[in-house]
């Protein structure tokens, strides 16, 4: 059972909600168990929640579901070497903890702007 699911209370055999409250006060790690609305009697603990990768991998399913077709496939975007023209990976572009500055020009840059005087800076390995 999960917080918010509705219930028959089996202390008091009435419709209710089941709520979350934090069964210990002291320091350690919270423990947290449902109780009954009305009547406040323990239901007992938490499910454990769903992974992420369960769910999303549902409404991955649902959605191909109501478009009426099968499962999608994982797109991969790749950009390109023309995204990479920026300043910060320039060969001139020098990084400073309070500015970027320009080798070229000696003023200072954003290191996303571009500029035709870009050159690859060499990948340190």
């Amino acid at each position: 059972m999960k917080e918010n699911d509705s219930c028959v209370c089996p202390a008091c055999k009435e419709k209710s909600i089941a709520r979350k409250y934090r069964a210990n006060d002291d320091f350690l790690a919270p423990e947290y168990r449902l109780r009954c609305a009305l009547c406040g009697a323990d239901l007992g603990k938490i499910d454990a929640p769903q992974s992420a990768e369960t769910t999303s991998g549902n409404a991955t399913q649902k959605l191909a579901a109501l478009l009426g077709g099968e499962s999608i496939e994982k797109v991969e975007i790749d950009p390109g070497d023309h995204f990479r023209h920026g300043c910060r990976n320039c060969k001139n572009f020098i990084a400073h903890p309070f500015k970027a500055i320009c080798a070229l020009s000696g003023a200072e840059t954003d290191p996303m702007a571009d500029c035709e005087k870009f050159i690859f800076r060499e990948e340190k390995k």
